[in-house]
């Protein structure tokens, strides 16, 4: 019996965190993954993270809520910023600093709602492939922090997964070339992360100065006695609407 077993992960309930912008363009196909993903649905907490302030896209969930079958749901509406910020042009330095403010938000929000041990965090433009869950989750081990799906970023065409120190070039994550296998890595993006609650309990999400970036603070925060793990074979699609069929 391997640690996943031994530690409960795979027995126990598992909260599945989605933040939602409000992008209806990949709404349709987010709910698409999350009826036909293969993990037992009975078993995720799923929290719809809804910060759009969009009346219609909030109805929109709460159809899809009342015929779903994941049975501990809840549709958390937490409006907080302008709408469509997530899609407004990052290199402008005012736009990345307020996608990552209202990024530092929702997660400081998750913290509060937290009631397991496991947190699978996964954005509302990532796809992953239908069995990352099982996937990621067999990588655990008692020093493992967390384990993340690999996926590109739309900005630069790079994954965003970094190797060495959080950032270079002036701020830049540094991001890892395309690999295989299983590698340990210094941190990565959110997109499709298994992750120890505890972790993410006990950092308070915030932009220090000179920071540029809510997540390359996080795993430089959580100490290097935790390994962080990306399982190269785990490739997602990220959604671009620019791009009628993802960008991958």
């Amino acid at each position: 019996m391997g640690y996943p077993e031994q530690s409960g992960l795979t027995r126990w309930p598992l909260t599945l965190f989605i933040p939602l912008s409000g992008r209806r363009w990949a709404w349709e196909q987010q709910s698409k993954f999350l009826d036909r993903q293969h993990y037992e649905h009975r078993q995720l907490r799923l929290i719809l993270c809804d910060t759009s302030g969009d009346p219609e896209f909030s109805n929109a969930i709460r159809e899809w809520l009342l015929g779903c079958d994941y049975e501990d749901v809840r549709h958390l509406q937490f409006p907080l910023c302008e709408r469509g910020l997530a899609d407004q042009t990052r290199s402008i330095v005012s736009v990345e600093r307020d996608v990552n403010l209202a990024m530092c938000r929702i997660y400081n929000r998750l913290r509060a709602e937290l009631q397991t041990e496991w947190v699978w965090i996964l954005e509302d433009d990532v796809i992953p492939p239908d069995d990352v869950l099982p996937r990621l989750m067999s990588h655990f081990d008692s020093n493992v922090a967390s384990v993340s799906a690999a996926y590109n970023s739309r900005y630069d065409g790079l994954p965003l997964a970094w190797t060495g120190d959080a950032v270079v070039n002036g701020g830049t994550p540094r991001c890892a070339a395309r690999r295989t296998g299983v590698e340990r890595v210094r941190g990565t993006g959110f997109g499709c992360l298994l992750l120890r609650s505890e972790r993410l309990r006990q950092h308070a999400f915030s932009l220090p100065r000179g920071v540029r970036y809510y997540d390359p603070e996080f795993f430089k925060q959580i100490g290097d006695q935790w390994i962080r793990l990306c399982d190269w074979s785990c490739w997602c699609q990220h959604l671009d609407p620019s791009k009628p069929k993802g960008y991958v």
